[in-house]
């Protein structure tokens, strides 16, 4: 009975370390960034730089004059603009088994977007959230801006 539960405890703390991992695996990088922009990783916020790592579950922000381009593994570029918070939800890119799949949530600010090789192979795993709607992605570029106004 001890050793069954050693082994279970031991199986628990194995998934969850690789669970952590996997979630702070890079997706991409920031390819530009200006002025102030920060990365929310769990419970920490890290102020962004060039060459900085993007991964899933980051939240990022800018000020009121700050700016981001990203680069993800895909090809995907996001341009972040000022006043902006943006969820990067979910994405695989995993071409040697077909699966694809890029869910963000833009609450507030604005976002370009210019699809990588995501879009093109699986447009339908592209969504953008935003807090009116969701944008399903069929072409290769869009503009969103979210005003705080608009959510009421």
């Amino acid at each position: 009975m001890k050793q069954t539960c050693l082994n279970f405890s031991i199986l628990i703390i194995v998934l969850t370390i690789a669970t952590q991992s996997f979630a702070n695996e890079a997706i991409g990088y920031f390819k530009k960034v200006n002025k102030a922009v920060s990365i929310v990783r769990g419970e920490k916020t890290i102020s962004a730089k060039t060459g900085d790592s993007v991964c899933v579950n980051d939240i990022i922000t800018t000020d009121h004059k700050g700016t981001a381009g990203i680069l993800l593994k895909d090809d995907t570029r996001l341009s972040i603009g000022p006043d902006t918070e943006l969820l990067i939800d979910k994405y695989i890119y995993n071409p040697s088994k077909q699966r694809f799949s890029f869910i963000s949530k833009i609450t507030e600010g604005t976002l370009l977007f210019i699809s990588g090789k995501i879009s093109k192979r699986k447009p339908e795993s592209v969504k953008i959230n935003t807090p009116l709607g969701t944008i399903g992605i069929r072409g290769t570029r869009f503009l969103v801006k979210i005003d705080s106004d608009s959510q009421k």
